[in-house]
């Protein structure tokens, strides 16, 4: 079978293809994403993206910003987890500079704070504010926290977005559900 590339469809490729080059040539040089982003008008998500796979050496401290940036200017990471037993959702506070946390049962609902490389640790805080019991239709302060340690490096964008969609996500529902049976 032979395939026929229309112009339109080969000036795409192209483009693409150069796209892709600009950013690389760009990062080697030791532009940041930000900066790739501002000078070329290419989106945050776009140059992530492109870079997800290179090689790259992303320590505590970097993982601390990009983490901040790709929640509030990507939908690469996860924000929800929806299951028949719960729902998990994430938003990210500019004021507070932290991920917030809603866990939300069929008995309660936990509100916290989780937000992994604080303060460019290696480490993930997580805290509680408050504990609602949907069967007594109360509020509770519900102080409880746990500090899990992290991987103190990751090789690439790819991998730091994939632990976060994974292991992040897997680390904050298991502790929020041993904070709840100490409830």
């Amino acid at each position: 079978m032979k395939i026929i590339i229309t112009e339109n469809q080969y000036r795409i490729l192209m483009e693409s293809d150069k796209t892709s080059r600009i950013v690389e040539k760009l990062w080697l040089l030791g532009y940041s994403f930000e900066e790739i982003s501002d000078a070329t008008s290419i989106p945050f998500w776009q140059v992530v993206t492109i870079l997800k796979d290179h090689d790259m050496e992303i320590d505590c401290k970097m993982v601390e910003n990009l983490l901040k940036k790709l929640f509030q200017k990507t939908s690469l990471l996860s924000k929800e987890v929806i299951t028949d037993e719960f729902g998990l959702y994430l938003s990210y506070s500019s004021f507070e500079g932290a991920i917030e946390y809603e866990f939300n049962d069929e008995d309660c609902l936990i509100i916290g704070y989780a937000t992994p490389y604080w303060n460019g640790e290696c480490s993930l805080p997580i805290e509680n504010i408050t504990y609602n019991d949907k069967k007594e239709e109360e509020e509770h302060d519900f102080e409880p926290s746990k500090t899990i340690k992290l991987p103190e490096r990751f090789d690439s964008m790819g991998e730091l977005i994939e632990w976060f969609n994974n292991e992040y996500i897997k680390y904050l529902i298991q502790t929020i559900k041993e904070f709840k049976k100490d409830f």
